[in-house]
C-alpha cells in the first residue's frame, strides 16, 4: 500500500474504518520519526549552543539533568569505549590472503634425468 496515491482503486474502494485506522496509523509513524529526529538535532545543537538545547528540550525550568560517576562511566563504556575496541579488533585482525599451492613434481628417476658421475 506504500507508494499509492488517494485515487488508487484500492485506496478508493476501500471501507472508511480501514482508511481511518491507516491514516492514523501513518499519522503516528511520522510523529514518532519527528519526535526523534528533533531529538538528535537537539543533541547535536547542545555541542555549539548547549543553553538553546536546554530551552528547547524544556529542562531550564529549574530541573537539571544529573548522573552520578558510576552511570556516566557505564554509559561510556557502552557506547563509545566498547564500540571503539571492536573497531580497532576488526583493523588488527590481517585478512586471509591466499595461499598459492606449492606443484610437486614426481619424475621418475632415470638415466638421463640422473646427474653426470665424474670418475677419478
Amino acid at each position: 500500500m506504500y507508494g499509492c496515491e488517494p485515487t488508487d482503486p484500492r485506496i478508493a474502494n476501500m471501507d472508511d474504518v480501514t482508511r481511518t485506522w491507516m491514516y492514523f496509523s501513518w499519522l503516528e509513524s511520522q510523529s514518532e520519526e519527528n519526535l526523534k529526529l528533533r531529538k538528535v538535532g537537539c543533541l547535536i545543537g547542545s555541542f555549539w549552543n548547549p543553553q538553546a538545547a536546554k530551552e528547547i528540550l524544556g529542562v531550564d525550568d529549574g530541573s537539571k539533568i544529573s548522573t552520578t560517576e558510576d552511570e556516566f562511566e557505564a554509559a561510556f563504556e557502552k557506547y563509545v569505549r566498547k564500540p571503539r575496541e571492536e573497531a580497532e579488533a576488526q583493523k588488527a585482525i590481517p585478512k586471509n590472503r591466499r595461499k598459492r599451492r606449492k606443484q610437486i613434481s614426481l619424475k621418475k628417476k632415470t638415466k638421463e634425468t640422473e646427474p653426470p658421475t665424474t670418475t677419478a
